[in-house]
């Protein structure tokens, strides 16, 4: 049996409920499974993060900073880069809200280097996977975002009359500063005149492609450690 930290920010938000649907889903019974959350039991990690054969922090930006002035430096510095993957869920989080429907920013060279440094990266947009292939990451593999439907399921038929109006819903911060919340309304109009009709669901669940050197997860029901 093989021991695994999975790092989360909070317990209750989106890193919670994905880590909690890659135990649920993962059919592999020999790893054992804790979930903590970096912002509520940060002594627990770095008093316990040896016992564990890996640590999944879910985002990337829970191990580094995400700002390229602080040079990307280690939030988490005592962690084992060598037994330590991460996500990559969203643009925001390093490209300065600089992508686009039809605009493809690179991440920094510096970036790169430091996340090359990891045992493995999980990525969750095909688009994603394309920018930081071609940016010269090689430890990286596509995990699509998908959706638990024992969890999330209409309340109602799904409207398909073409001539309704679209409603386009969203989940995550609105704390952006004014002229960054103009380029993503900015972003959010462009991508509508591209969408015929489209219906958005307010969350998602990332389920893995394991590669051959990515450790698989135990079907145990994740838990808290430390509470």
């Amino acid at each position: 049996m093989h021991k695994v930290l999975i790092v989360i920010d909070k317990h209750g938000w989106s890193y919670d409920t994905i880590a909690r649907g890659l135990v649920k889903h993962n059919p592999n019974p020999d790893l054992a499974f804790d979930i903590v959350a970096v912002n509520e039991e940060p002594e627990f990690i770095e008093r316990h993060h040896a016992q564990y054969d890996l640590v999944f922090a879910i985002g990337w930006t829970l191990i580094m900073s995400k700002k390229p002035k602080h040079h990307y430096h280690d939030l988490l510095p005592f962690l084992d880069r060598a037994k330590l993957i991460t996500g990559i869920h969203s643009h925001r989080s390093w490209d300065d809200y600089r992508s686009l429907p039809d605009a493809q920013p690179a991440p920094t060279g510096e970036l790169v280097q430091r996340l090359a440094k990891l045992r493995g990266i999980n990525i969750i947009s095909r688009r994603l996977f394309k920018i930081f292939s071609e940016a010269g990451l090689s430890n990286i593999v596509l995990t699509e975002n998908g959706v638990d439907a024992t969890l999330f399921a209409p309340t109602r038929p799904v409207n398909t009359d073409r001539q309704t109006p679209l409603v386009i819903g969203f989940s995550g911060s609105t704390h952006i500063s004014r002229s960054r919340s103009s380029a993503a309304k900015a972003n959010i109009r462009s991508s509508a005149k591209t969408c015929h009709r489209c219906t958005t669901r307010p969350t998602s669940t990332s389920v893995p492609r394991r590669p051959k050197d990515f450790p698989r997860v135990s079907s145990r029901r994740p838990h808290a450690v430390g509470a």
